[in-house]
């Protein structure tokens, strides 16, 4: 091992300089930017004007990444950006932190945006769903995992009609 290190140290060099000469290539180290020319040719009021702004149709865009749900996707984003309970909080202790992420997912379940036959109804939903609520609260997110994908999708799938009656209701009220 210690004969092959310094013939790839020895070669690497050399191979590089070859290329550069027959390619014309000049390193990128060898290119001098200076900071003030580049700051001076940005204008501090042309970039405050574009701040925020997108160069693209952010509803086509919106539409193209959704491909699914747009419409209940909309209404749940809506519920995220605007519900005071979906603000991140920060440096809360672990009690707080599980409490409030049963109380999101639990204010998500009261309005209607999942439920376990959604498994069975709109599968994509549940994807979109857990996809949307991680941007909030992970911690959400895997709440929903357990209580919908592990333990509901269980008795939906592997139940029988007597444990659907008695759990599948059971289940979405739990929260």
């Amino acid at each position: 091992m210690q004969r092959l290190l310094p013939r790839v140290v020895v070669r690497k060099p050399f191979f590089l300089s070859s290329f550069r000469e027959n390619f014309n290539v000049t390193p990128v180290h060898s290119r001098v930017f200076s900071r003030s020319a580049v700051v001076s040719q940005l204008d501090p009021q042309k970039l405050r004007e574009q701040w925020g702004k997108s160069s693209f149709d952010v509803n086509e865009m919106t539409s193209f990444l959704d491909h699914d749900n747009e419409e209940k996707r909309a209404k749940f984003r809506k519920v995220l950006a605007e519900d005071p309970l979906m603000t991140p909080r920060y440096n809360i202790s672990l009690d707080e932190e599980r409490e409030l992420a049963l109380k999101r997912l639990k204010k998500l379940c009261d309005q209607g945006f999942i439920s376990v036959m959604d498994f069975k109804q709109n599968p994509l939903w549940i994807f979109a769903a857990h996809e949307m609520a991680a941007v909030v609260d992970a911690a959400m997110a895997t709440k929903m995992t357990v209580q919908f994908n592990l333990f509901g999708g269980t008795v939906l799938k592997l139940g029988t009609d007597r444990h659907h009656s008695k759990l599948l209701k059971v289940i979405q009220e739990q929260l």
